[in-house]
Protein backbone atom coordinates (compact mmCIF):
# COMPACT_ATOMS: atom_id res chain seq x y z
CA UNK A 1 0.00 0.00 0.00
CA UNK A 2 2.83 2.37 0.85
CA UNK A 3 4.47 1.77 -2.53
CA UNK A 4 1.17 2.44 -4.28
CA UNK A 5 0.86 5.71 -2.38
CA UNK A 6 4.35 6.80 -3.42
CA UNK A 7 3.62 5.66 -6.96
CA UNK A 8 0.58 7.94 -6.95
CA UNK A 9 2.77 10.82 -5.75
CA UNK A 10 5.18 10.10 -8.60
CA UNK A 11 2.39 10.34 -11.16
CA UNK A 12 1.20 13.59 -9.61
CA UNK A 13 4.72 14.97 -9.86
CA UNK A 14 4.67 14.29 -13.58
CA UNK A 15 1.49 16.27 -14.03
CA UNK A 16 -1.67 17.25 -12.22
CA UNK A 17 -3.96 16.00 -14.98
CA UNK A 18 -3.85 13.76 -18.01
CA UNK A 19 -2.33 14.89 -21.28
CA UNK A 20 -0.36 17.72 -19.66
CA UNK A 21 2.92 19.08 -21.08
CA UNK A 22 6.08 17.19 -20.23
CA UNK A 23 8.30 18.79 -17.60
CA UNK A 24 10.64 16.05 -16.45
CA UNK A 25 10.84 13.37 -13.78
CA UNK A 26 10.32 14.03 -10.07
CA UNK A 27 12.66 16.84 -8.91
CA UNK A 28 14.35 16.97 -12.32
CA UNK A 29 12.15 19.61 -13.96
CA UNK A 30 13.74 20.62 -17.26
CA UNK A 31 13.83 24.36 -17.77
CA UNK A 32 13.05 24.93 -14.08
CA UNK A 33 15.38 23.01 -11.76
CA UNK A 34 18.52 24.88 -10.73
CA UNK A 35 21.92 23.32 -10.32
CA UNK A 36 21.20 23.19 -6.57
CA UNK A 37 19.19 20.02 -7.28
CA UNK A 38 22.52 18.15 -7.53
CA UNK A 39 23.28 18.98 -3.90
CA UNK A 40 19.79 17.80 -2.97
CA UNK A 41 20.50 14.48 -4.70
CA UNK A 42 23.87 14.17 -2.95
CA UNK A 43 22.18 14.73 0.41
CA UNK A 44 19.56 12.07 -0.35
CA UNK A 45 22.32 9.63 -1.35
CA UNK A 46 24.37 10.47 1.75
CA UNK A 47 27.37 11.45 -0.32
CA UNK A 48 29.12 14.46 -1.85
CA UNK A 49 29.37 15.53 -5.47
CA UNK A 50 32.70 14.25 -6.78
CA UNK A 51 34.69 15.44 -9.79
CA UNK A 52 35.19 12.90 -12.59
CA UNK A 53 38.25 13.52 -14.74
CA UNK A 54 38.01 10.27 -16.72
CA UNK A 55 35.32 7.77 -17.69
CA UNK A 56 37.01 5.27 -15.38
CA UNK A 57 36.14 7.50 -12.41
CA UNK A 58 32.44 7.06 -13.16
CA UNK A 59 32.47 3.28 -13.23
CA UNK A 60 34.61 2.93 -10.13
CA UNK A 61 32.09 4.91 -8.10
CA UNK A 62 29.83 3.26 -5.54
CA UNK A 63 26.20 2.67 -6.42
CA UNK A 64 24.33 5.88 -5.77
CA UNK A 65 27.33 8.14 -6.45
CA UNK A 66 27.04 11.53 -8.14
CA UNK A 67 29.80 13.13 -10.20
CA UNK A 68 30.36 16.36 -12.04
CA UNK A 69 32.17 15.74 -15.32
CA UNK A 70 35.31 17.83 -15.64
CA UNK A 71 35.14 20.23 -18.56
CA UNK A 72 37.13 19.20 -21.61
CA UNK A 73 39.44 22.13 -22.36
CA UNK A 74 42.02 20.34 -24.51
CA UNK A 75 40.20 17.70 -26.57
CA UNK A 76 41.44 14.87 -24.34
CA UNK A 77 39.63 11.66 -25.30
CA UNK A 78 40.10 10.30 -21.78
CA UNK A 79 37.60 12.80 -20.45
CA UNK A 80 34.26 11.25 -19.40
CA UNK A 81 31.55 10.58 -21.96
CA UNK A 82 29.46 13.77 -22.37
CA UNK A 83 32.05 15.94 -20.63
CA UNK A 84 31.25 19.51 -21.75
CA UNK A 85 33.56 21.82 -23.67
CA UNK A 86 31.73 25.10 -23.07
CA UNK A 87 32.17 27.12 -19.90
CA UNK A 88 28.43 27.78 -19.45
CA UNK A 89 27.56 24.06 -19.56
CA UNK A 90 27.91 21.65 -16.64
CA UNK A 91 27.11 17.93 -16.72
CA UNK A 92 26.48 15.62 -13.75
CA UNK A 93 26.28 11.83 -13.70
CA UNK A 94 24.33 9.64 -11.24
CA UNK A 95 24.76 5.89 -11.61
CA UNK A 96 21.57 5.07 -9.69
CA UNK A 97 18.72 7.16 -8.31
CA UNK A 98 15.47 5.69 -6.96
CA UNK A 99 12.33 7.81 -7.26
CA UNK A 100 9.72 7.30 -4.52
CA UNK A 101 10.93 3.72 -3.92
CA UNK A 102 9.29 2.77 -7.23
CA UNK A 103 11.19 3.94 -10.32
CA UNK A 104 14.93 3.34 -10.61
CA UNK A 105 16.89 5.66 -12.88
CA UNK A 106 20.29 4.38 -14.00
CA UNK A 107 23.14 6.09 -15.80
CA UNK A 108 21.55 9.50 -15.42
CA UNK A 109 23.13 12.54 -17.10
CA UNK A 110 21.92 15.98 -16.01
CA UNK A 111 22.99 18.84 -18.29
CA UNK A 112 22.80 22.41 -17.01
CA UNK A 113 23.31 25.62 -18.95
CA UNK A 114 23.68 28.88 -17.07
CA UNK A 115 22.69 27.00 -13.93
CA UNK A 116 19.35 25.64 -15.22
CA UNK A 117 18.61 22.00 -16.12
CA UNK A 118 18.24 21.68 -19.91
CA UNK A 119 18.43 17.90 -20.34
CA UNK A 120 17.74 14.73 -18.38
CA UNK A 121 19.10 11.59 -20.04
CA UNK A 122 19.01 8.07 -18.58
CA UNK A 123 18.68 4.41 -19.40
CA UNK A 124 15.05 3.50 -20.01
CA UNK A 125 13.57 3.27 -16.49
CA UNK A 126 11.88 -0.11 -16.01
CA UNK A 127 8.15 0.26 -15.52
CA UNK A 128 8.19 4.00 -16.18
CA UNK A 129 6.55 4.34 -19.59
CA UNK A 130 3.01 3.09 -18.73
CA UNK A 131 2.40 5.74 -16.02
CA UNK A 132 4.17 8.36 -18.13
CA UNK A 133 1.84 7.57 -21.05
CA UNK A 134 -1.20 7.60 -18.76
CA UNK A 135 -0.35 11.20 -17.87
CA UNK A 136 1.01 12.56 -21.14
CA UNK A 137 -0.63 10.30 -23.72
CA UNK A 138 1.10 8.24 -26.38
CA UNK A 139 4.17 9.70 -28.03
CA UNK A 140 4.50 10.22 -31.75
CA UNK A 141 6.25 7.12 -33.15
CA UNK A 142 8.97 7.17 -35.79
CA UNK A 143 11.95 5.10 -36.82
CA UNK A 144 15.35 5.54 -38.41
CA UNK A 145 17.35 3.02 -40.38
CA UNK A 146 20.90 3.56 -41.54
CA UNK A 147 23.54 1.29 -43.00
CA UNK A 148 27.11 1.01 -41.81
CA UNK A 149 30.05 -1.35 -42.14
CA UNK A 150 31.78 -3.60 -39.63
CA UNK A 151 34.46 -6.28 -39.73
CA UNK A 152 34.04 -9.94 -38.84
CA UNK A 153 36.67 -12.64 -39.34
CA UNK A 154 38.57 -10.42 -41.74
CA UNK A 155 35.53 -9.59 -43.85
CA UNK A 156 33.78 -6.24 -44.14
CA UNK A 157 30.02 -6.50 -43.74
CA UNK A 158 27.28 -3.96 -44.44
CA UNK A 159 24.71 -3.96 -41.65
CA UNK A 160 21.60 -2.00 -40.71
CA UNK A 161 21.16 -0.03 -37.50
CA UNK A 162 17.54 0.56 -36.49
CA UNK A 163 16.20 3.14 -34.03
CA UNK A 164 12.59 3.27 -32.80
CA UNK A 165 11.49 6.57 -31.27
CA UNK A 166 8.42 7.75 -29.38
CA UNK A 167 8.46 11.51 -28.91
CA UNK A 168 6.37 13.91 -26.83
CA UNK A 169 6.37 17.52 -28.00
CA UNK A 170 5.35 20.15 -25.49
CA UNK A 171 6.73 23.05 -27.49
CA UNK A 172 9.72 24.30 -25.53
CA UNK A 173 10.21 20.93 -23.83
CA UNK A 174 10.40 17.56 -25.59
CA UNK A 175 10.73 14.00 -24.35
CA UNK A 176 11.81 10.89 -26.23
CA UNK A 177 11.86 7.18 -25.53
CA UNK A 178 14.36 5.47 -27.82
CA UNK A 179 15.04 1.79 -28.45
CA UNK A 180 17.80 0.94 -30.88
CA UNK A 181 19.50 -2.09 -32.37
CA UNK A 182 22.96 -1.52 -33.80
CA UNK A 183 26.21 -3.29 -34.66
CA UNK A 184 29.57 -2.45 -33.17
CA UNK A 185 32.84 -2.40 -35.18
CA UNK A 186 33.21 -6.16 -34.60
CA UNK A 187 29.76 -6.85 -36.07
CA UNK A 188 28.30 -7.75 -32.68
CA UNK A 189 24.62 -6.81 -32.43
CA UNK A 190 23.83 -4.47 -29.55
CA UNK A 191 20.61 -3.22 -28.02
CA UNK A 192 20.06 0.00 -26.07
CA UNK A 193 17.08 1.86 -24.64
CA UNK A 194 17.08 5.33 -23.16
CA UNK A 195 14.76 8.14 -22.16
CA UNK A 196 15.36 11.87 -22.20
CA UNK A 197 13.62 15.17 -21.57
CA UNK A 198 15.20 18.33 -22.94
CA UNK A 199 14.66 22.04 -23.51
CA UNK A 200 14.76 22.42 -27.28
CA UNK A 201 16.18 25.94 -27.67
CA UNK A 202 18.70 25.71 -24.83
CA UNK A 203 19.99 22.26 -25.80
CA UNK A 204 20.32 23.33 -29.43
CA UNK A 205 22.38 26.35 -28.36
CA UNK A 206 24.52 24.14 -26.11
CA UNK A 207 25.19 21.67 -28.95
CA UNK A 208 26.20 24.53 -31.29
CA UNK A 209 28.65 25.77 -28.66
CA UNK A 210 30.03 22.25 -28.14
CA UNK A 211 30.56 21.77 -31.87
CA UNK A 212 32.34 25.11 -32.17
CA UNK A 213 34.65 24.32 -29.26
CA UNK A 214 35.42 20.83 -30.59
CA UNK A 215 36.31 22.34 -33.96
CA UNK A 216 39.31 24.02 -32.36
CA UNK A 217 41.02 20.67 -31.94
CA UNK A 218 42.70 18.51 -34.57
CA UNK A 219 40.48 16.72 -37.15
CA UNK A 220 41.46 13.31 -35.76
CA UNK A 221 40.33 14.34 -32.28
CA UNK A 222 37.11 15.81 -33.68
CA UNK A 223 36.26 12.60 -35.53
CA UNK A 224 36.96 10.44 -32.49
CA UNK A 225 34.87 12.68 -30.27
CA UNK A 226 31.94 12.75 -32.68
CA UNK A 227 31.87 8.95 -32.61
CA UNK A 228 31.59 9.10 -28.83
CA UNK A 229 28.61 11.46 -28.76
CA UNK A 230 25.06 10.23 -28.96
CA UNK A 231 23.03 11.37 -31.97
CA UNK A 232 20.62 13.96 -30.55
CA UNK A 233 18.86 14.70 -33.84
CA UNK A 234 15.51 12.99 -33.41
Amino acid sequence: MQKLFFFYLLICSLSTAAQKPVEGIWIFKVGQASIDVTNQVATELHTNVKLAKTTRNLFLGDEGAIFELERNTDGDMNRPFRAPYCADTRVFYINKYVVANVITLRNVYLTFRDGILIQLFSDQPEGFLPPFISVHGNGTPSSKVDSTTCSYEGKTETVLNVKYIDQWDSGEIKAASVHEYYYDTDCQKREESFFEVYAVKELTEAIICENQMRAKFSPSKQDAEKRRLKDLDF
